[in-house]
């Protein structure tokens, strides 16, 4: 997998806005190198991501990238969020980061899952990623 200069640049750029650490799990199946290279890009680019390659056999698909700030790891991937989806996608790393967040004050109590399907064609997906 390769990433423009413009994109690695772009990354860079948003992974200067990280305060706290987080990690990256990546989580194999046959298909993954991909996965674990996009991580790899990012923990070089900076010192607050690391990342780490594990099973895990909860997941509805599989190759996946778990995003981990401390104890908490509520955020998957299972596709690589390139093109549309990298911006929306390094937003989710900062704010995660800083603990920000637009959800309504309590809303934490309420136990849900909630699975967004991307096309790298749809002009609305990243914002809908974004949102979510």
């Amino acid at each position: 997998m390769m990433l423009t200069e413009d994109e690695k640049k772009k990354i860079e750029s948003a992974l200067k806005e990280l305060e706290d650490r987080i990690e990256i799990i990546v989580v194999p199946n046959e298909n993954w190198r991909d996965f674990e290279d996009f991580a790899k890009i990012l923990s070089e680019l900076s010192d607050r991501i690391s990342y780490s390659v594990e099973g895990r056999d909860c997941l509805i698909a599989y190759p996946a990238l778990i995003l981990k700030k401390s104890d908490r790891e509520n955020i998957v991937y299972h596709a690589l969020p390139l093109k549309n989806e990298l911006e929306p996608f390094l937003k989710t790393l900062v704010r995660l980061s800083r603990d920000e967040s637009d959800a309504p004050e309590g809303i934490g109590q309420y136990k849900a899952e909630i699975i967004v399907f991307v096309m790298p064609i749809c002009p609305h997906c990243a914002r809908v990623v974004e949102t979510v």
